[in-house]
């Protein structure tokens, strides 16, 4: 299934890009760091859509194939966890984890180029 399409996909990304870099030098540490710093940026966004993706298709499952009226289902304790408090508590850490990532690509590219300059 399609699941297993994309974890085997994104095993095999990951592993270049979050494995060992290809020599053991400073500069080489630094840019597999950089590229997992922007990863992390990126996934943020993504990361958000995909959970409220995730959430709107389980409300639009629940009322076309069980019949639940919108009312009952926006106040399940389910969907106040999850949707409610959930989705926004999610979407602020994301956003908070991607902002603290931006600093520290700032850093290491300042590094990087530090080192490219001596």
């Amino acid at each position: 299934p399609g699941w297993a399409a994309c974890w085997g996909g994104g095993a095999r990304w990951r592993g270049a890009r979050w494995g060992a870099p290809p020599h053991e030098t400073t500069a080489a540490y630094l840019d597999v760091s950089i590229q997992r710093c922007r990863s992390v940026i990126v996934a943020a966004p993504v990361g958000i859509v995909l959970y409220l993706a995730g959430l709107a298709g389980t409300l639009m499952w629940k009322q076309r194939l069980l019949g639940m009226d919108w009312d009952q289902m926006l106040g399940a304790p389910a969907i106040i966890i999850a949707g409610w408090i959930g989705a926004p508590l999610y979407s602020l850490c994301m956003l908070w984890n991607a902002q603290r990532q931006r600093r520290r690509l700032a850093v290491l590219v300042d590094l990087k180029r530090q080192l490219s300059e001596s």
